[in-house]
């Protein structure tokens, strides 16, 4: 029986998770054609969905946090959700960054619960869209009703 074998090193070693430092988030995963915007129109001017067969797609990804420090404080509208498991899951509640990507440029944008999500709300006539399909990562995670 063959064995597929990469011919490179994996792009991602073990042990070498990514952490979300604020400061230095934008500067330490740089990428070519990966922008940060901080203003949601700015999106929806410049993302062009990529077409195949006839059809308009984006992709988009989000990132989230524990928003609340105890589970005892998430109110009952919120369902926390756990990464991992056992002693190693820790729990996401609120996105705080949301990356769209047109098949030539990616554009992430910033928000906050504490200002209702303001600016991930823009961004609904892109999602309502229904010419352009969405293919998503890590949308089961999130709390977020544009």
């Amino acid at each position: 029986m063959a064995t597929i074998r990469s011919k490179q090193k994996a792009v991602i070693q073990k042990g070498t998770g990514y952490t979300y430092i604020a400061d230095s988030f934008a500067k330490d995963h740089k990428v070519a054609n990966f922008h940060e915007v901080d203003d949601p129109q700015e999106i929806l001017q410049r993302i062009k969905p990529f077409e195949l067969y006839n059809r308009k797609f984006i992709t988009f990804d989000t990132e989230t946090h524990a928003h609340f420090k105890s589970s005892s404080e998430v109110p009952k509208s919120v369902v926390r959700r756990w990464v991992g498991t056992g002693k190693s899951a820790h729990p996401q509640d609120y996105p705080f960054c949301m990356s769209i990507c047109d098949g030539k440029n990616a554009y992430s944008i910033y928000d906050t619960v504490d200002n209702g999500f303001a600016k991930f709300k823009q961004l609904a006539p892109l999602f309502e869209d229904p010419s352009v399909e969405k293919i998503a990562h890590n949308t089961g995670r999130v709390n977020l009703v544009l």
